[in-house]
């Protein structure tokens, strides 16, 4: 089966400032930006990738995009389900504080799979809509290809859990850094797939102002 490599979208100014970003399509920063080019060349000197997908946001588009130049013929698939999960009433507020002012709701969302947030999802409605597109496309990738994704956060998790057979409880446990990624891979025909590496950011170095300065300009 196909190796599955799982990538955070770099940062945004929501990811700096610790608020909850969802459905709310806002592009990548400067500094994420300057974080794509690392991660697109740290993939491309170590994977070829033959599948890449992402979810239908900006900030995820943004961060395939350098991927699909380091390879002939790659092209970013927006892909439906795994669209950003829908947070309602909590999206573009800060963490600590929702968890102030809303913390025994905010707590279930983060250990119930299927507490909702606000007018918005919970992880299993997520799993329903997403995994089955990873399974679809798993089906139509050749055993020895790679498949990478850019995927929300909460896509990610849950994805996580779907490819490991573990219970969703376990999802928010999965945390990849901005612009970092995880490998799966099946260690032997038939077998299960398994985590071979996790939060990969070693790519991710400082940015320079000149850099930041450059990319503003760009």
């Amino acid at each position: 089966m196909p190796r599955i490599i799982f990538i955070r979208p770099a940062e945004t100014d929501h990811s700096t400032h610790d608020l909850v970003l969802g459905r709310h399509d806002v592009d990548l920063s400067e500094k994420g930006y300057a974080q794509t080019r690392q991660l697109a060349d740290a993939l491309a000197a170590s994977y070829q990738i033959d599948f890449l997908g992402a979810s239908p946001v900006k900030r995820a588009l943004s961060t395939a995009m350098p991927i699909s130049y380091c390879y002939d013929d790659l092209s970013v698939i927006p892909v439906a389900g795994f669209r950003a999960m829908d947070m309602g009433e909590w999206e573009n507020r800060g963490k600590e504080e929702i968890n102030m002012s809303d913390g025994r709701r905010y707590q279930s969302f983060l250990t119930d799979p299927d507490f909702r947030s606000p007018g918005g999802e919970s992880r299993r409605d997520v799993y329903a809509r997403a995994f089955p597109h990873l399974i679809d496309i798993v089906k139509h990738t050749g055993p020895d290809e790679t498949i990478a994704l850019v995927l929300q956060e909460a896509v990610m998790q849950v994805l996580c859990c779907g490819t490991l057979d573990l219970s969703l409880e376990s999802a928010n446990r999965f945390q990849v850094d901005n612009g970092a990624f995880a490998v799966f891979e099946r260690l032997y025909a038939d077998g299960p797939y398994q985590l071979v590496a996790w939060n990969r950011n070693s790519h991710l170095k400082p940015v320079e102002e000149e850099e930041l300065e450059e990319i503003s300009a760009y």
